[in-house]
C-alpha cells in the first residue's frame, strides 16, 4: 500500500485507504506540534484508525494509553486492538489489571482513582468530551510529561458551543457519510420529515441548534401525540 506502516497486519485484517490516510494526517499534525482529532463518521472504522496509531506506536517501542468513558467503548477498543495482535491491559472496575502490557485501555472514571500509567501516546475516544474537567486534567498531565495526544470523534461539535481548543489543536478530516454510502460501505438513507415545521418561538441554544425540548414539543404537535 506504500503507507509506511511499521507493523505487519494480522491475517484477516484489511485497511481502507482513508483509514491509513487518517493515520498519516494525524502523524503529520503531531510532527507540526499539534494535538490532532481524527474526525470520521459512525461506521467508518474510527477504532481501526486508532488501532493503526496504537500498533505503530507499539512497534516503535511506545506505551499507549487509550481512554474512553463507557464500558462498551472500552471492550470495543480491546477487541479491535487485540485483533491487531496487541497485548492490552484494562483499567476498569472489576477487571484484572495487566500493568506490563504496552497498551492500556482505561475508563476515565476508574483511572482517576488509581495511579496513572506511563504513556508516550494517549488516544481519547469520543474526544468531544475532552473539555470535561477530569478529562482535561488527565490529558494535561500526560502532555506535560511529553506524551503525544490524539482524539477520535464523529462529532467535533459540542452541544455547549465550546470548541475543542485548547485540548486539541487540529482537525484531521477523513471521509464523509455520503462518500461511504457511495462506496457501498454504509447503506443508503431514506429520510422522512414533516414539511417546514413552524419553529417560531423555539429557543436557539449557544451551539446554534434549536432547543431540544422546545423542538420536541413542536414535533409532538405535528404528529398529534
Amino acid at each position: 500500500m506504500g503507507s509506511g506502516l511499521s507493523f505487519d497486519l494480522p491475517p484477516g485484517v484489511e485497511l481502507r485507504e482513508y483509514q491509513v490516510a487518517a493515520w498519516q494526517g494525524a502523524r503529520e499534525a503531531v510532527r507540526r506540534g499539534n494535538r490532532p482529532v481524527i474526525v470520521a463518521p459512525t461506521g467508518s472504522g474510527k477504532t481501526t484508525m486508532g488501532a493503526i496509531i496504537t500498533a505503530q506506536g507499539v512497534a516503535k517501542g511506545s506505551r499507549v494509553l487509550w481512554i474512553a468513558h463507557r464500558r462498551e467503548l472500552l471492550f470495543q477498543a480491546q477487541g479491535r486492538l487485540e485483533a491487531f495482535g496487541l497485548r492490552c491491559g484494562l483499567i476498569l472496575a472489576g477487571a484484572d489489571p495487566d500493568p506490563e502490557a504496552p497498551v492500556q485501555i482505561a475508563s476515565i472514571d476508574t483511572m482517576r482513582r488509581r495511579d496513572q500509567p506511563p504513556a508516550n501516546v494517549v488516544i481519547l475516544d469520543e474526544c468531544h468530551r475532552g473539555r470535561a474537567k477530569t478529562v482535561q486534567a488527565t490529558l494535561e498531565h500526560y502532555q506535560a510529561a511529553g506524551a503525544k495526544i490524539l482524539g477520535l470523534t464523529a462529532t467535533p461539535q459540542r452541544t455547549d458551543g465550546k470548541g475543542l481548543k485548547p485540548v486539541f489543536t487540529e482537525l484531521v478530516e477523513t471521509v464523509t457519510g455520503d462518500q461511504l454510502r457511495e462506496a457501498g460501505i454504509l447503506v443508503p438513507l431514506d429520510v422522512f420529515a414533516p414539511d417546514n415545521p413552524d419553529l417560531t418561538g423555539v429557543r436557539i441554544g449557544a451551539n446554534g441548534d434549536y432547543d431540544e425540548a422546545g423542538a420536541g414539543e413542536v414535533m409532538k404537535t405535528i404528529s398529534g401525540s
